[in-house]
């Protein structure tokens, strides 16, 4: 059933997510930063299936994505070298097509030590250690690490593959998908509005105003005491 806005009432949902506690709360017309919890009823299990049956899907679509990549020799070639320079040139129409077809804004070329050598999305930002959560998934299981994270520079879902060639590990590939692609997906009925906010203990504050900042956005982290708006829809 979908969400209705008549109620004009506000109402929360709490999600627990695998690495982190994410909060969505979901209201009616406006989103203001002091919500009124309301009981879960029909409407908010509507959201929280549909929230999850996207990520679900989407994660899917990601790891198929990355599968494909995997199977490029060329581009595991260049990366094998660390061909930083042909490899963007070898897939940054790829990662165009991607993003466009499919709403993939980040892909990335990281070291067997977690050190990031490309960002296609972002090729002058590289050289920084990648600590994430799905990265270390990844890295000690030696195979897919998959979840809702914030990096450098978005929140997103995040998918992780390692990559062998002959001689072993050569590094890893990344996907993510910008947070914003779930919200949005989510309106239904005109006037609706989501936001998604997390508890501020799962996040670094500097990290964090960095993003925003590369987003040529301001710091919000004071907006509310225990809680920090990722992002909105609607």
């Amino acid at each position: 059933m979908k969400i209705g806005i008549q109620a004009k009432i506000f109402f929360i949902v709490f999600f627990v997510l695998v690495a982190i506690s994410i909060g969505i709360f979901i209201g009616a017309k406006e989103i203001k930063s002091r919500l009124i919890a309301y009981d879960v009823s029909q409407e908010t299990r509507w959201a929280e299936f549909k929230f999850f049956e996207k990520q679900r899907g989407d994660t899917a679509m990601l790891s198929s994505t990355l599968d494909a990549i995997l199977e490029n020799k060329v581009w595991m070639d260049l990366f094998a070298k660390r061909d930083k320079d042909a490899l963007i040139i070898q897939t940054k129409y790829f990662f165009n097509k991607i993003k466009e077809d499919f709403g993939i804004t980040h892909f990335y070329f990281e070291l067997p030590d977690g050190v990031c050598m490309l960002r296609v999305h972002k090729p002058e930002q590289a050289g920084d250690q990648i600590n994430r959560v799905t990265f270390k998934k990844a890295q000690e299981n030696q195979k897919q690490g998959d979840g809702l994270e914030l990096g450098a520079t978005a929140f997103a879902l995040r998918v992780v593959k390692p990559y062998f060639d002959k001689k072993g590990l050569v590094g890893y590939v990344e996907l993510g998908q910008e947070i914003n692609h779930f919200l949005d997906s989510l309106l239904v009925n005109p006037g609706d509005s989501y936001a998604l906010i997390v508890k501020k203990e799962y996040i670094n504050h500097q990290q964090w105003a960095n993003v925003r900042a590369g987003n040529n956005l301001s710091d919000n982290w004071d907006q509310m005491q225990d809680y920090l708006v990722i992002d909105t829809a609607g």
